[in-house]
């Protein structure tokens, strides 16, 4: 996968039109993980990527 691709789709059950928030990739690379929560908050890990570059913040995967 590349940097910029969706990885997921956040449901928003409480809003009005836009009910489905793009989670996108940070990162190019080989995607090998996935939470399985029902439930998320910001900032939480949905998805996890191996790629060659190191990133910025230590809490992303």
């Amino acid at each position: 996968m590349r940097a910029g691709d969706l990885l997921a789709e956040i449901v928003l059950p409480y809003a009005v039109g836009e009910d489905r928030l793009p989670v996108a990739a940070i990162t190019g690379g080989i995607f090998f993980a996935r939470c399985h929560a029902t439930v998320v908050q910001r900032n939480d890990v949905v998805a996890k990527v191996a790629g060659d570059m190191p990133l910025n913040d230590p809490k992303h995967y």
